[in-house]
C-alpha cells in the first residue's frame, strides 16, 4: 500500500508501534508529530477490543479493553 500511494505523488509515513501499551502509544505520537509538525486526523485502526467494544469504554488499566 505505502509504494501504490508514494508511486501517485502521495506523501506516506507507516510507523510500527505496540499501541497496547501507553508508552507504545507516545512513542508514536512523539514520532509523528516530530516528523510533520503536529496530527490533523487521527484514524485508530486497531483491533482487539472485541464485539460491542467502546473506546469510551476503555481505560490504560484494561489495556485499552472495554472495562
Amino acid at each position: 500500500m505505502e509504494e501504490a500511494l508514494r508511486e501517485t505523488g502521495t506523501e506516506v509515513a507507516a510507523h510500527a508501534a505496540d499501541v497496547g501499551s501507553p508508552d507504545g502509544a507516545a512513542r508514536l505520537i512523539e514520532v509523528t508529530v516530530a516528523a510533520h509538525l503536529g496530527i490533523d486526523i487521527l484514524v485508530n485502526n486497531v483491533g482487539g477490543g472485541g464485539v460491542g467494544a467502546r473506546v469510551a469504554d476503555s481505560t490504560d488499566d484494561t489495556g485499552g479493553s472495554p472495562r
